[in-house]
């Protein structure tokens, strides 16, 4: 387990020294993240991340799931309440926004989703872990965008 972490380590920091991201950017892979600590409703935190050219982060691997968590250490946001993510319950099922796609991998923490109070529909990190929160509330996010 400990290589895996330095390994994936390794590649985050080769990925923030590519050129293939914006100034402020991580890049893994063909992405580029970004963690943005001003507080926003999950519509308004994926309008901003429209706005630089991308949308809510889908950590879609175990791997592009650690280097979202790493960014949230850096940033000191590995509570509760924590990013945003562009996944959204519609209709029942968990999906991600940009494509509509079912989730493949999964990270809910325990016992989640659980909707716990009703409208839930809306992912976010919660102890590093995903959680199903409501949409409006305020909280940061994480913006992914294509490598260039």
């Amino acid at each position: 387990m400990k290589i895996l972490v330095a390994v994936f380590l390794v590649l985050v920091v080769v990925g923030t020294a590519a050129a293939g991201c914006p100034d402020g950017w991580t890049q893994f892979l063909d992405l580029c993240y970004i963690y943005q600590s001003a507080k926003a409703s999950w519509a308004s935190a994926q309008s901003s991340c429209q706005a630089l050219g991308g949308i809510l982060a889908e950590p879609d691997t175990a791997c592009e799931n650690e280097v979202l968590i790493h960014m949230c250490r850096e940033n000191g946001d590995a509570g509760s309440f924590g990013p945003w993510l562009g996944g959204q319950k519609v209709g029942g099922a968990w999906q991600w926004s940009s494509s509509g796609a079912a989730f493949d991998y999964l990270r809910w923490g325990p016992n989640e989703p659980n909707n716990s109070g009703g409208n839930e529909d809306c992912l976010h990190y919660n102890w590093l872990s995903w959680n199903d929160l409501r949409c409006h509330y305020q909280a940061s996010y994480l913006c992914q965008r294509a490598a260039e």
